[in-house]
């Protein structure tokens, strides 16, 4: 779910662990 999200907002998901936690300092930026 995290990646078909990060996909519609054109944001390229690698790892999910380790997207899950830099997204969430990403979005908040």
């Amino acid at each position: 779910m995290i990646q078909y999200k990060a996909e519609r907002h054109g944001i390229q998901v690698i790892v999910r662990d380790e997207s899950y936690t830099s997204k969430s300092s990403f979005l908040n930026h």
